[in-house]
């Protein structure tokens, strides 16, 4: 990954101001070299990077859950760097039997529950409230109901009594550290009210099947209609631009 981020650097190093590659955190699995991992990141001068949803096991076999004790020096060295930090859907992509490629891409949507949830219920935006995650290329209406669910569950369970007790309600971290990209979504921009128009980013997706390459325009202009001209602005570029600070 050292390798992959020196190449898309040089490549945004090449064409300035209007490519910016995503970096990939090169050993997520062992903290101890976070910081290592994170200095190559801000010296070549990329804007964010990607962690992946399921991330594996750590160094000591361990199964790595985002929110728990032993990421705790990660997410401290990535608050400090102060960049974002993205997930990307569709990772366990197996399309082998029939039917398969349409059911794993149609799931692929769901896989953000999980770190999302991981990183809330686990205290880690009240350790660092200032830290901003990215989940990417998934649609935004898929929102709606993991908050719904989260805030269920957080009253179902109890914080601070079943649950480990954190700051605030769940949705308040979407709210204030979360956001999220889409390509074509209608059900989500019908619902910009409960998902939050400061949290969306408008995204191509070029070259995939799903992306909005061909019709650009026209799912530029969906975002248009469904909401004012300010938070238009907002979700096809000015958002990115105060995030990634281009």
């Amino acid at each position: 990954w050292r390798a992959y981020n020196e190449y898309i650097a040089r490549i945004s190093a090449e064409n300035p101001g209007r490519f910016h590659g995503v970096g990939i955190f090169s050993n997520w699995w062992d903290p101890a070299g976070a910081e290592a991992a994170m200095r190559q990141i801000v010296d070549l001068k990329l804007k964010t990077f990607m962690i992946p949803i399921y991330p594996g096991k750590d160094v000591e076999g361990r199964q790595i859950v985002y929110g728990d004790a032993p990421m705790d020096r990660f997410w401290s060295v990535v608050a400090e760097a102060g960049l974002p930090v993205g997930f990307h859907v569709t990772e366990n992509f197996v399309p082998g039997a029939r039917g398969g490629l349409g059911a794993t891409i149609t799931n692929s949507f769901n896989h953000f529950r999980l770190p999302l949830m991981q990183i809330i219920f686990g205290g880690v935006f009240d350790r660092h409230p200032d830290l901003k995650v990215v989940f990417a290329e998934g649609g935004i209406s898929w929102i709606m109901a993991a908050l719904q669910d989260a805030e269920m569950v957080y009253d179902s369970y109890g914080n601070g009594d079943l649950l480990d007790p954190i700051e605030h309600r769940p949705t308040h971290y979407w709210q204030n550290n979360c956001y999220a990209t889409f390509q074509n979504d209608l059900l989500g921009l019908r619902n910009l009210d409960h998902i939050g128009a400061d949290n969306v980013m408008w995204s191509n997706d070029y070259p995939h099947s799903e992306g909005g390459f061909g019709y650009g325009p026209a799912s530029i202009q969906a975002v248009i209609d469904a909401t004012s001209p300010e938070q238009a602005r907002r979700i096809v570029g000015g958002t990115a631009i105060d995030l990634y600070k281009l």
